[in-house]
């Protein structure tokens, strides 16, 4: 039994993985929500704490990092280079350094 609720668990951590990896690529970035994008990523926060899963903390950072980008164009592609699905495991310094070079690229072909 214990063996079906581990399974339970890992697939609901993995459902939202998948929901936000659709969610970011499939939409181009005028079609791009980030309040949609900010729900999913915070239904992923919670299930990986709910299950006790062993990334949890580090979906907590992306999203507490990622709130305040809500407004801004840069959300979908920090989301997409953090890739909160794959093993790599930069978060706060990539958000700053990609927002950085967002907005040097929007002030040059301002």
């Amino acid at each position: 039994m214990k063996g079906f609720q581990e399974q339970a668990d890992i697939a609901l951590v993995e459902t939202a993985l998948v929901t936000l990896q659709l969610l970011l690529v499939s939409k181009p970035p005028a079609l791009f929500d980030p309040y949609t994008a900010l729900a999913v990523l915070e239904h992923l926060v919670n299930s990986a704490r709910e299950v006790g899963h062993e990334r949890a903390k580090r979906y907590a950072v992306i999203l507490r990092q990622c709130c305040p980008l809500v407004h801004n164009l840069a959300m979908q592609s920090v989301l997409i280079k953090l890739q909160p699905w794959s093993k790599h495991h930069g978060t706060v310094m990539e958000i700053k350094s990609e927002n950085a070079l967002f907005m040097l690229n929007s002030e040059s072909t301002s």
